[in-house]
């Protein structure tokens, strides 16, 4: 058993395998780069969804994180996850029958909205689709807030942590064993835990492992507070949303955020999308907007356990805030001697005929 362990980057993955190690008690120290090299968990829009389905296996490892994200706001009431439920507008209308069919298939509720209902949801609301989804048992979360919220709970539980940016893993005999930062200065410990978003590939490269990846652009603005005019996630062709308590909508671009459809929308486009589908906001500026580089495996599934070196353990994954809890019970679990609890696919041996 690993007695101490360095988890790699501070963001929702790392604060949360930092939190579940800590309960098991392992002596957790977390590495921060700061402020000089922004999380990607801060350009997020927070939406925690289970999304197609078209990959059931991969499905149903979000519906586990999207369930213990449930038990943990049951819980805990200073847990900042709402689960207001999602409307994912449909482009073709034929498309909502098969894909709610998949969604009931896993177990996930969902039912079909039709264009009179949508206006009762939506009654200020302009060029709506003829048909939507509804799920009712997703959620969202200010991306801040979580980040603080899983990181207070690891420092409850007793990790620690320490500001400073990696630049190599180091080895002794074959085995990973610390790290060394910008600064020269080093840390020890019997396992690493690399979560260090698009990081996490050039720290790999170093010892001869590959972890290819997709870009990963990712592009998030804030609203201005504003009059209520959405109580649910709302995934649209254009731009996706929601509206915290304060009245302030987080947004996003499917194209922004999906490299291979990107179109170069900015947040004023998206902003100005948000107006067509909602009038009422004309006029509401974009206070703060977020633009972060995402991690994103080349074949788009997440990127868990060992890092094919003794002591080294790796995390990477684009959902990280859906996927932030089932990540770090099985990270924990690697670290811990159960790495067969996690499946092949998502090893990082699927890469390894690629050089890095």
């Amino acid at each position: 058993m690993a007695g101490r362990v360095l988890v790699v980057g501070a963001g929702i993955l790392g604060c949360a395998i930092a939190g579940q190690l800590a309960s098991h008690g392992v002596q957790v120290t977390l590495i921060d780069a700061g402020p000089a090299h922004p999380q990607a968990s801060e350009g997020s829009l927070c939406w925690l969804n289970v999304a197609s389905c078209r990959d059931p296996d991969y499905a149903r490892l979000r519906i586990r994180s999207l369930e213990m994200w449930r038990s943990m706001a049951g819980h805990d009431p200073t847990c900042p996850v709402r689960f207001q439920g999602s409307i994912i507008w449909t482009t073709k209308p034929e498309a909502t029958g098969p894909q709610i069919a998949l969604m009931e298939q896993l177990g996930w509720p969902a039912e079909a909205l039709d264009r009179a209902a949508l206006r009762e949801i939506f009654p200020d609301a302009c060029n709506l689709p003829e048909t939507a989804i509804f799920a009712p048992q997703e959620g969202t979360a200010h991306p801040a807030h979580i980040v603080a919220w899983v990181r207070a709970d690891a420092l409850a539980k007793g990790a620690r942590i320490f500001r400073g940016n990696v630049i190599a893993l180091d080895q002794t005999g074959g085995r990973v064993t610390g790290v060394t930062l910008r600064d020269g200065t080093c840390h020890t410990g019997d396992a690493v835990v690399l979560t260090a978003g698009r990081n996490t590939p050039e720290l790999l490269a170093k010892l001869g492992i590959a972890l290819p990846q997709k870009p990963g652009a990712g592009l998030v603005g804030w609203a201005e507070p504003t009059k209520r005019v959405v109580a649910h996630a709302v995934s649209s062709a254009e731009v996706d949303f929601w509206q915290d308590d304060t009245g302030r909508v987080l947004f996003t671009s499917p194209a922004a955020k999906t490299p291979e459809r990107a179109d170069g929308m900015g947040a004023e486009d998206m902003m100005g999308a948000l107006t067509t589908l909602y009038p009422a906001l004309e006029g509401t500026r974009v206070d703060q907007v977020f633009a972060r580089a995402r991690p994103l495996p080349a074949d788009g599934l997440p990127v868990l356990g060992s890092a094919g070196c003794p002591g080294l353990f790796v995390a990477c994954t684009h959902s990280g805030m859906t996927l932030a809890p089932v990540v770090a019970d099985m990270l924990a679990q690697a670290v811990l001697g159960e790495d067969a609890a996690i499946a092949a696919r998502y090893r990082i041996e699927r890469f390894q005929p690629y050089a890095p």
